[in-house]
């Protein structure tokens, strides 16, 4: 992959492109099969990813899903800020208080 200049803030840096758009599309079509080879059965299947990022990879995966299998399996999100050991790290904001986003999970 080549590298993509990004000067959006006035500075020129370079960053390097690992996957493009047609890789990553592949490599999610990949996981969609491996993880249909290991569910005996799709219609009990759901996905539950971790806020925020594994949310919009689990709702990618389910419309895979739904396109090869023709089954479109739950989504759900859990949070795991109290649980991560870099908290104190990642605590940017100016209260100092971590924002915990909801958890939805599908199963019942």
């Amino acid at each position: 992959m080549g590298d993509v200049a990004d000067a959006g803030d006035g500075q020129s840096r370079k960053h390097k492109v690992l996957m493009d758009e047609e890789q990553v599309g592949r490599t999610l079509a990949r996981m969609t099969h491996e993880i249909a080879e290991q569910a005996p059965d799709l219609t009990k299947l759901a996905l539950v990813g971790i806020q925020s990022g594994g949310v919009d990879l689990v709702v990618r995966l389910a419309k895979l899903f739904k396109t090869f299998y023709s089954v479109e399996p739950p989504t759900g999100a859990i949070d795991i800020t109290f649980y991560r050991d870099d908290l104190d790290v990642r605590l940017g904001r100016e209260d100092g208080q971590p924002r915990a986003r909801s958890t939805i999970c599908p199963l019942t």
